[in-house]
């Protein structure tokens, strides 16, 4: 078991809204939730042991902010910032 499967969604993760109540949306949304939650485990292996509770914290804390904050704060550390653009 990966690091991150004994970590919960938060419960205020609105990522499904009215427009996501149809089967197929349901399906595409449960899928990419999949990768999601691999991608973040794979994440938090390569970390530190001693490191990985401060980063589900700070994962934590993103998830309780209001999507225009969120996305201020995503902006700001654009992980494609300093590559050189070839």
């Amino acid at each position: 078991m990966s690091p991150a499967r004994g970590f919960a969604i938060a419960e205020n993760d609105k990522s499904c809204d009215a427009d996501s109540a149809t089967p197929s949306n349901n399906t595409s949304n449960a899928a990419q939730n999949g990768l999601d939650l691999d991608a973040l485990a794979d994440a938090l292996a390569a970390l530190p042991e001693a490191d990985r509770p401060a980063v589900v914290a700070h994962v934590a804390a993103l998830a309780r902010l209001g999507p225009a904050k969120r996305a201020a704060i995503l902006t700001l550390t654009d992980p494609d910032e300093g590559k050189d653009e070839a």
